[in-house]
C-alpha cells in the first residue's frame, strides 16, 4: 500500500495507468466530449434536477472544467457504488478509462468546443411520469408539514388508496410533491416493519418497471405507505406526494419479490473507529433467481457485501459495495440473474466507518429482487428490470 501520497499524486498516477490519450488538440466537446457527457452525466446535470448545474450545453459545460477533472479521475462521478467484482450490471453508469482520458486530454488542451454542427442531438427528459400515464395515482391522505429548520426524522404515511382487489402492477413510480424538501420517499406494501418494497425516489434511481410476465403482486385490501425522509431548508413548507402505478396488460408469470435484509448497529463503546453489522435472509425451499440490488446505509456506512452461503456450507460472494455516499442510490441490476440453488441464503454484511463519541442504532438495507423458477421462465436469463424510455409516454410496456 502507498503511504503519504497526496491527492495530487494519485490522480498524477491515475493518469499514468490511464489508456494512451488522444492527440491534445483533436480532442473537442462537439465530437468527443459531449456524446460521453449525454449517456452518463444529464440525467441529473440538467435544469430543474438534483444536480447542481446542466451539462446539456457546451456553455453550461465549460466553466466547471477543472472540477470535471478531478471528479472524474477520482470515480467520485459519476457515483456509483458497486465494486469492480464481482457482478457484471446492465446500465453500469462507470465511465471507461478511455472516457476519462478524452475528458482530461479535453480539459488539458484548454477545453476547446469545437465545431458545434458536430455535437449529437441531447437527451430528451420529459417532465410527466416516468412510465408515461399511470393507470392508478396514489396521494399521501395528508399534505405534510415540513419546519424550516433541523433534522427531521424519517417518517411513515399512509396513502389515500386501498386496493379492492388482488392486482398485478408492471410499473410503479414514486413522484414527490415537494423536490426541495423530499430527499427520499419509499412506497411500500404495509406498515409493519418490514414491507415489501415497492419504488424508493431518490438521487440516481428512477421509476420501477418489469418486463412482459414479470410485475409485483398487491393483495386486496392493501393501502400503500410512504417512508418519507425529508431535509429542511430554511422554510416552512409542506410535501404530498403521490405514487404512480401501470398495471400488467397481459397474465403475468412471474411474481417479483423483495428480498429485505438489515445489517445494522447497536449501540457500541464509546469512540470505537468502526464496527461491524451482520444479517441474513433465507430464501425458500425452491430454486430462484436474483436479479439486482439495492443498498442503502447510514451516513456513516462504509463497505458492504451479499454473500450465498449455499446448503452445503460453501460461499460466494455476489455483490460488494466500495463506500457509500447518502446523497445517492442506484439499482444494481444484475446482467444475467443469479441462480439461488433451494436452501440457500444471502448474508449480507455491513460496516460502520469513523470515530464517534456514541453511535446510536443505524440503518443499513440490503434490498434485492428475486424471483421463483417457474416452467415458463426457465430459459429466462436476461435482465427483468426496464429502465424508462419514449415506449412509455405511450402507455405500452414492452
Amino acid at each position: 500500500m502507498m503511504r503519504g501520497l497526496s491527492l495530487s499524486g494519485y490522480i498524477a498516477l491515475a493518469v499514468l495507468l490511464l489508456p494512451q490519450s488522444p492527440a491534445a488538440s483533436d480532442v473537442t466537446f462537439s465530437r468527443d466530449v459531449a456524446p460521453i457527457v449525454f449517456e452518463h452525466c444529464v440525467y441529473c446535470h440538467r435544469a430543474g434536477n438534483i444536480a447542481p448545474f446542466s451539462m446539456m450545453t457546451y456553455g453550461a459545460v465549460r466553466p466547471w472544467a477543472k472540477s470535471i477533472r478531478l471528479e472524474v479521475l477520482t470515480r467520485r462521478m459519476p457515483p456509483w457504488f458497486a465494486a469492480p467484482s464481482p457482478g457484471k450490471f446492465s446500465h453500469d453508469r462507470r465511465l471507461s478509462d478511455a472516457d476519462i482520458q478524452t475528458i482530461v486530454a479535453w480539459i488539458d488542451s484548454g477545453a476547446r468546443e469545437g465545431n458545434p454542427p458536430e455535437i449529437p442531438s441531447p437527451p430528451q427528459f420529459s417532465d410527466g411520469w416516468q412510465i408515461g400515464r399511470p393507470d392508478l395515482v396514489v396521494t399521501m391522505s395528508e399534505a405534510y408539514k415540513i419546519p424550516a429548520s433541523g433534522v427531521v426524522p424519517p417518517v411513515l404515511l399512509p396513502t389515500d388508496y386501498v386496493f379492492p382487489e388482488d392486482t398485478w402492477v408492471q410499473a410503479i413510480e414514486v413522484r414527490p410533491g415537494n423536490l426541495t424538501v423530499v430527499h427520499q420517499a419509499l412506497a411500500r406494501l404495509g406498515s409493519g416493519g418490514i414491507a415489501d418494497s415497492l419504488n424508493l425516489y431518490s438521487s440516481g434511481l428512477g421509476a420501477t418497471m418489469f418486463r412482459e410476465g414479470y410485475g409485483k403482486f398487491i393483495p386486496k385490501g392493501t393501502r400503500v405507505h410512504l417512508q418519507m425522509h425529508y431535509t429542511t431548508t430554511g422554510r416552512e413548507s409542506t410535501d404530498r406526494t403521490q405514487v404512480g402505478f401501470k398495471f400488467a396488460v397481459k397474465p403475468v408469470h412471474t411474481e417479483v419479490r423483495t428480498g429485505i435484509a438489515e445489517a445494522n448497529a447497536t449501540p457500541v463503546p464509546v469512540l470505537l473507529e468502526s464496527h461491524q453489522g451482520t444479517s441474513t435472509f433465507p430464501l425458500p425451499s425452491t430454486n430462484a433467481r436474483i436479479h439486482g440490488f439495492r443498498l442503502h446505509m447510514a451516513t456513516r456506512g462504509g463497505n458492504a457485501a451479499a454473500t450465498l452461503v449455499l446448503p452445503d456450507g460453501s460461499r460466494r460472494v455476489l455483490f460488494a459495495a466500495a463506500g457509500w455516499g447518502d446523497n445517492w442510490e442506484h439499482e444494481y441490476v444484475l446482467s444475467k440473474p443469479e441462480a439461488i440453488p433451494s436452501g440457500a441464503v444471502v448474508e449480507f454484511t455491513a460496516s460502520y466507518d469513523g470515530p464517534v463519541q456514541k453511535l446510536p442504532r443505524e440503518t443499513h438495507v440490503l434490498y434485492f429482487e428475486w424471483t421463483e423458477v417457474n416452467e415458463t421462465n426457465r430459459n429466462d436469463l436476461q435482465p427483468i428490470a426496464i429502465s424508462a424510455n419514449p415506449l412509455f409516454t405511450t402507455g405500452v410496456l414492452r
